[in-house]
């Protein structure tokens, strides 16, 4: 039997578009509460306080700013935002971004998932759209085509995941530098990053600036693992509009941003360039100068 699937649920996440599941079995546990997978964070309270900011047809929008240096200085507020993607950002919602001053966007999506889509009317706002795709279109129907399959384990998807990451690593480079050259520039600011949930690549973006700024692995994991929070009820009606044929344990590891993830990512840059240092100077040209003026912009 030939099933025909509707365009509009093939691309949110660009992974994980079909599945069979119930609220008992939700990865973030809706009725509970936020997990931090043994995490250790002060303040936690005082971190979280105006972190996610509601714009109205956008998930998963945040500050980035508010972590803090063993040295005391802190991430600024208000220059850096992370989020999903912006397509059906509402009228109330455009009036919060321009609220908060936003200049310039970094969108990491591919052709693929824009064309199912759009980029909304952010351009006509006055704000300056820089497409940079991490993930390309021929990686991307190779994934849809694993889960349209319904062919996938538990196991095969925690490894989707991690090829995923060695992909952003591998073959994201051209746009990750570019992304950072538009930090570099102070007349950007204030800079919206994103891609389609605001989880991989954002986070894979986000990880690799605060790691250049010195923040500890506990720190950097921690904003990475807000997604969770921050994506909770997304991925509940996610799962509840899609119920096609994806295994229930198959989809954990895809709606989920996971510690192992991230760090599987950073033992890749270990292992192909060395250092993280020799990745952020050879392969995203930002050397020590580059580094200082990033600090000199988003410190205080």
């Amino acid at each position: 039997m030939k099933i025909l699937i509707p365009a509009k649920l093939l691309l949110y996440p660009f992974w994980a578009n079909y599945v069979d599941w119930d609220a008992e079995r939700n990865p973030m546990d809706i009725s509970g509460e936020f997990r931090l997978e043994g995490l250790q964070v002060e303040n936690l309270e005082e971190l979280l306080k105006g972190r996610e900011i509601i714009v109205a047809g956008v998930d998963n929008f945040r500050e980035l700013g508010g972590h803090q240096l063993a040295d005391g200085r802190k991430l600024k507020k208000g220059l850096l935002f992370r989020s999903g993607h912006a397509d059906s950002i509402s009228s109330a919602g455009m009036a919060v971004m321009k609220g908060l001053g936003i200049k310039t966007i970094a969108d990491f999506r591919s052709e693929a998932e824009v064309s199912k889509r759009r980029r909304g009317n952010l351009a006509e706002e006055g704000m300056q759209v820089h497409a940079l795709p991490i993930f390309n279109q021929g990686e991307v129907r190779k994934v849809k085509a694993k889960l349209l399959s319904g062919e996938i384990s538990f196991e095969e998807s925690e490894q989707m995941m991690r090829d995923v990451y060695r992909y952003f690593v591998e073959s994201g480079a051209d746009s990750l530098k570019q992304f950072f050259q538009l930090l570099l520039e102070e007349k950007n600011y204030p800079i919206l990053f994103h891609c389609t949930a605001g989880k991989d690549r954002t986070g894979f973006a986000a990880a690799l600036l605060m790691k250049m700024l010195g923040f500890s692995t506990e720190q950097i994991l921690v904003e990475y693992i807000l997604t969770n929070l921050y994506r909770k009820q997304a991925n509940l009606t996610l799962a509840k509009k899609a119920s096609l044929f994806v295994k229930k344990e198959a989809l954990l590891p895809l709606l989920e941003v996971r510690q192992e993830y991230l760090k599987h990512a950073f033992q890749l840059i270990d292992q192909l360039h060395g250092s993280f240092e020799n990745y952020q100077n050879s392969v995203l040209g930002i050397g020590e100068k580059e580094v200082e003026m990033l600090k000199e912009m988003l410190l205080s």
